[in-house]
């Protein structure tokens, strides 16, 4: 309010309806200008009467904190005298902006006497409108209006008896002003023009201050071009206000460092190039998932080509689930589908679709399935990934609600026929845990799973991540496969980066099989670590590793012995004994078992053995016994006591024989703990046989502290069965 009683109607209107830097110069010259008289020439307006200008409206009185000394015009007080210009308000301003001489214009126009204001001498030639859009027309009529109400409502708020406007007509003409001047600052913001013209402004002041646009690469041109047609297009989705963008919008305008000049110490333009993008993944990286990739290709096929599909009346993929333990490339794979496709791809996390505020959920929802879209010219793929954080199991109307609305907008956006185009590729870890409406057809009805790479899959992505390694002579990536059962792509990616970080650490020159060894050690085993025991622990330590190793060298389901040591490792391993299967197995035989839990026990019995005493360090060796056992009793069906019944066990997923009696559950510990006598007893037999092998083993390892495969052939003894 202060301001537009510092300044007269004249600029307060140039500066609603030209804002720019004429405006601002009107402004300037008629705050500046001397000994200005009131008397306005102004055009009539397509307004009520009492909206025109009055020399009476216009008194110094009424603008006593005016900066400039206005004189008082020649007016009979008790006969206020309207003046009429032949000019509109914007056109005189556009004509006072542009004059060479503001103070002589204003002078002239602003002289004192109402003579001159009506004298058609004085009158400012009036240049052909500009053709303007509809839109344009009406916002200027808004704020043409405002500016005529303002004064004579300051006008009201000093001398009532002079005006006749009500109060409730000027605050709603002031409304529908301000609203003319959001519609218009938002025209603004969302013309091409204006945001390429702030693109080129934020270039300017993101590289160095010598730069100019003229001196701009095409590539550089190119990408401000492509962030201001990204604003507008923000804009017209219905963005507010146009240059304001959230996180996950990617506007940005890359700097370039100026290139070197040796002949100058200034800089000069830079002739530097943008990275390149890289190239779209495709099935050719994905190693190790020939199951998964061949299900996913039927989904590319008909994503580049649905005719052949769509005439045989195929409704073609609305979503597909991929199921699998971690680290097995399901990402990967997504993004190999899109790179395949040639579709638009947007990733997502399912966490980033919960949200505390109400409503926060299914907005995102619905942001996510936008940008999968695009511009709707290409098929899009979005990928969820850890879908169960936002699409479990809903509960019987206690849960939370938020979380509902959210998978319930999933639900929607899947169905609708907006995203007809779109094919939703989710990943999760545990698909028991999902809503029966994600799993059903139309949604999720494809379902691929993705399991663990055996030794060929294994074998392949050795390959792919040492692509471009040296690799010393005589090193084979099909025996580091081998050493490796049982890890995902991603412990294969961790092994060949711990491979090639141990040789730099010793200064090689290329990855050696040492290096390949170490770091499968430490990526099944653990780290080495230094921990100070006594002789008597360490012998301890070394008769318990030595039973382990004996007994998995007598079993007839013993696997290939490869390493013993009494080295910690990890966190809790004082020794370890590593051995290499001689298959995968997919299938456990009654028998198989029996070996396992037998060799999990011979630490503990060459313990009692050797010393007389029982120590702590068998610990997980009877966890692992004991949960074998439990398998053989409650699961498999190896017991004839209990029979061939499954029962639940903790963490697993339940089963169909869920109830179990008090008797019923003394039979199952009878049963296990049957087992592991049995199986103990039968350690101590083949122990006490081998005595002098196990004292040997311990007494060569109290000395190496580890042991390799050259030393066991020399220590254990014939392998009769096998």
């Amino acid at each position: 309010m202060t301001m537009i009683k510092k300044i007269p109607a004249v600029a307060l209107c140039a500066s609603l309806l030209i804002p720019s830097p004429a405006a601002a110069q009107a402004l300037r010259a008629v705050a500046g200008a001397p000994a200005l008289t009131p008397a306005v020439r102004v055009a009539p307006l397509v307004a009520p009467p009492a909206l025109a200008f009055s020399a009476a409206s216009l008194s110094p009185a009424l603008l006593p904190a005016n900066v400039v000394a206005l004189r008082p015009a020649v007016v009979p007080a008790a006969a206020p005298v309207v003046v009429t210009a032949r000019l509109p308000v914007k056109a005189y301003a556009m004509e006072l902006a542009a004059t060479k001489a503001p103070e002589a214009f204003l002078a002239k126009t602003f002289d004192g006497s109402i003579a001159a204001a009506n004298d058609d001498s004085y009158a400012v030639p009036v240049s052909p409108a500009p053709a303007r859009p509809a839109f344009l027309s009406r916002v200027s009529a808004y704020g043409f209006a405002a500016a005529a109400a303002v004064v004579p409502t300051l006008h009201q708020a000093a001398a009532p008896q002079t005006s006749s406007m009500s109060a409730g007509a000027g605050f709603a003409i002031i409304g529908g002003a301000i609203f003319g001047l959001l519609l218009l600052v938002r025209w603004i913001e969302g013309s091409k023009p204006v945001q390429f013209y702030l693109a080129r402004r934020r270039w300017a002041t993101a590289v160095e201050p010598w730069r100019k646009w003229k001196d701009a690469s095409p590539e550089e041109k190119v990408q401000v071009e492509a962030a201001a047609d990204e604003i507008v297009a923000f804009n017209k989705a219905g963005r507010w206000p146009g240059n304001r963008k959230t996180k996950d919008e990617p506007i940005s305008i890359i700097p370039r460092a100026p290139a070197a000049s040796a002949s100058s110490s200034r800089p000069g333009p830079s002739d530097a190039k943008a990275p390149a993008a890289p190239a779209p993944l495709t099935f050719a990286d994905v190693a190790g998932q020939d199951d998964a990739k061949r299900e996913l290709q039927k989904v590319v096929d008909y994503i580049k080509n649905p005719e052949p599909y769509n005439k045989l009346g195929a409704k073609g993929f609305r979503g597909v689930l991929m199921f699998g333990p971690p680290g097995t490339g399901k990402t990967l794979i997504a993004r190999a589908v899109a790179g395949e496709a040639g579709a638009t791809f947007h990733e997502t996390n399912g966490s980033e679709f919960v949200n505390t505020y109400v409503g926060k959920g299914p907005s995102n929802i619905r942001a996510a399935f936008a940008k999968a879209r695009g511009d709707g010219k290409k098929p899009g793929i979005l990928f969820i990934d850890e879908i169960d954080a936002v699409g479990k199991k809903r509960s019987d109307g206690d849960g939370n609600q938020e979380y509902e609305n959210t998978l319930n907008a999933l639900l929607a956006e899947m169905s609708s026929p907006v995203n007809a185009k779109i094919v939703v590729i989710a990943a999760t870890n545990r698909p028991e845990l999902l809503d029966a409406a994600l799993m059903r057809g139309r949604r999720f009805g494809l379902k691929v799973p993705v399991g663990l790479p055996d030794i060929l899959g294994r074998e392949a992505i050795l390959k792919v991540h040492s692509k471009g390694m040296p690799l010393a002579e005589g090193v084979s990536l099909a025996k580091v496969a081998e050493l490796t059962p049982g890890l995902s792509g991603a412990d294969l990616e961790e092994i060949i980066n711990d491979a090639a970080m141990l040789a730099a650490e010793r200064k090689g020159v290329d990855v050696t099989e040492r290096d390949f060894r170490k770091a499968v050690e430490r990526q099944t085993i653990g780290h080495e670590r230094k921990l100070v025991m006594s002789a008597v622990e360490k012998r301890v330590v070394a008769n318990h590793e030595s039973g382990h190793a004996l007994v998995a060298w007598l079993v007839p389901n013993g696997d290939q012995i490869r390493k013993i040591t009494i080295v910690p490792h990890g966190l809790q391993a004082l020794g370890l004994v590593q051995t290499l299967s001689a298959e995968e197995k997919h299938l456990y035989s009654k028998s198989w078992l029996e070996d396992r839990i037998a060799i999990a026990l011979g630490g503990r019995v060459a313990e009692q053995m050797t010393t007389g005493e029982a120590y702590s360090g068998a610990q997980n060796d009877f966890e692992q016994a004991t949960r074998m056992a439990r398998m053989m009793v409650m699961k498999f069906g190896m017991s004839d006591k209990v029979g061939h019944v499954s029962y639940d066990m903790d963490g697993e997923r339940p089963a169909v024989g869920r109830a179990q009696s008090e008797r019923q559950r003394e039979l199952i510990d009878a049963e296990v703990r049957r087992i592991i006598d049995e199986q103990t007893a039968r350690v101590v037999k083949l122990l006490t046989e081998h005595r002098a092998y196990l004292d040997g083993m311990a007494d060569e390892l109290m000395a190496k502290e580890t042991l390799r495969e050259d030393d066991l052939a020399r220590l254990l003894p014939a392998r009769l069965i096998k």
